[in-house]
This record gives C-alpha cells, sequence and structure tokens, in this order.
C-alpha cells in the first residue's frame, strides 16, 4: 500500500462521507487510514485468505477510530473504513490469488510444471516445482505448496502447487511437503517466528509428519533459494527461524 494509494482511498471515503451528508475530511481520514491499515490487515496476520469479515470488521475499527481523533461520529467513520476494507483491499487480496493461479496453470499449458515428470531423486523433484514457484510467490505475495511421493517404480514426482496464503499453506503430512516463502532468507518458520499461532508453522509440521519439507525462497537479489529441513536434523529454535540441514541451491 502506498501513500498514493491511501490518498486514492481517502478521496473515495471522502466522497462517500460528503454524499452522505457528513465531512468530507472525516471520511478522507477513515478511508486513508483503514487503506494505510491494511499493510496488517491482510491475510497474513488476520483471517483466512478470501474475503473476511473480521478484516472488514478490523477495517471499520480503524475508520471509526480516525473518524473520531479527527472530531467526525465513530458511528460514520467505521461505514467508511468498512466501505474501503471491502471494496479495495478484499477485492485486491482477491484479484491477486486469481492470478497466481493464472499465471501456475500458464506453466502448466506451457511444461514448465509438469506432475507427470519423473526424478530420481526427491531432492531434484523439489527443486524443479521450487524454482518454477518460488519467484510467482514472491510477485503476489502467497505462499504455495505441494507433496513430493515416490511412484510404485521408485522415481519420484510433485503434486501440482496449490495455493496457501501470506504466511502458511497447507500440506499433508502423508508425503514428503514443499512449499515457497513469499519473502526472506532461507529459513524455515519456528515456533519462535511463526505469525499465527492457528496456523502452524514449517518446524511443527516436520514434527508432526515425520518427514522432510522442502521450501523455496526468491531473495533480495532475485535468486531463488532452496533448501530441506530433514527430520531429526533440524531444531525447532532460532529466534530468526530455523536453518535448512541441507542447502540445494
Amino acid at each position: 500500500m502506498t501513500c498514493l494509494d491511501a490518498l486514492a482511498h481517502g478521496t473515495v471515503g471522502g466522497i462517500a462521507s460528503a454524499l452522505g451528508g457528513g465531512r468530507f475530511g472525516h471520511g478522507f481520514a477513515s478511508g486513508g487510514l483503514a487503506a494505510l491499515g491494511s499493510g496488517l490487515n491482510n491475510s497474513r496476520f488476520i483471517g483466512r485468505a478470501g474475503f473476511s469479515p473480521l478484516r472488514v470488521a478490523v477495517g471499520a475499527a480503524i475508520g471509526g477510530t480516525a473518524s473520531r481523533i479527527t472530531g467526525g461520529k465513530f458511528a460514520n467513520g467505521a461505514v467508511t473504513g468498512a466501505f474501503s476494507q471491502a471494496l479495495n483491499n478484499e477485492r485486491a487480496e482477491a484479484r491477486n490469488r486469481s492470478e497466481l493461479q493464472a499465471a501456475l496453470d500458464g506453466l502448466r499449458r506451457d511444461g514448465t510444471l509438469d506432475p507427470s515428470r519423473d526424478f530420481k531423486h526427491p531432492d531434484d523433484a523439489a527443486m524443479h516445482v521450487l524454482n518454477a514457484a518460488a519467484p510467482l510467490s514472491a510477485e503476489h505475495g502467497l505462499e504455495v505448496a505441494g507433496s513430493i511421493y515416490e511412484t510404485p517404480e521408485g522415481l519420484f514426482r510433485y503434486t501440482f502447487p496449490q495455493i496457501g496464503e501470506a504466511s502458511h499453506a497447507s500440506l499433508t503430512t502423508s508425503y514428503r511437503g514443499y512449499h515457497t516463502h513469499t519473502r526472506g532468507s532461507l529459513k524455515f518458520s519456528n515456533f519462535a517466528t511463526q505469525d499465527n499461532e492457528t496456523a502452524g508453522y514449517d518446524l511443527k509440521w516436520v514434527k508432526e509428519a515425520r518427514k522432510d519439507l522442502y521450501m523455496g525462497v526468491l531473495n533480495e537479489r532475485g535468486v531463488v533459494r532452496i533448501g530441506v529441513c530433514e527430520y531429526l536434523k533440524c531444531f525447532d529454535h532460532g529466534r530468526n527461524g530455523t536453518d535448512p540441514s541441507r542447502v540445494l541451491q
């Protein structure tokens, strides 16, 4: 969310407030601050991906507080804040998810992602899918995840990436797993770094699944880094996350 975006949302809020009989300035403050609050009021920190009534309620609280501080009525600001969150931020999240899905489907069509391809080692399967998916995950701000499984012939394949949320993605514990992070260094999330206690975290999955977990992330230099946290070789500690037991790339 840029200052220009907040200005645009504030203007819309001000106009809506004026049309409803309120003051432009109060609506501007409510809409603008609700927009700025979207940096925290999103699926990374509050609610799940897709439309979230909880985030709309938070937007209403932000808008109402902003209006009250600037001398307006809390109720009027709450309406403007909720409107801003529902119309702008929630639609943006849904659009982002749709665009990521379209990009992944495009990689399937052109053969970059091919879940039917066989690999001799699970590392190779994980590296193939993560090299393709990690840049898209960073671009759209959503994690993707899937499984690495062994075929009856003793070869390995990956499942097609499934879109998760901004800070986590669901994984079955039946097979080795792979997933992306949307940003940061090659560190697996642990108890100390979890964003949402109810969402789980990387090291918790490894302990519960008793299987290896691969992770890919596009670093600040635009390079995809890939590592694996192997069961009984990664430990749930470290203030900034857990290092992989092996770095693959």
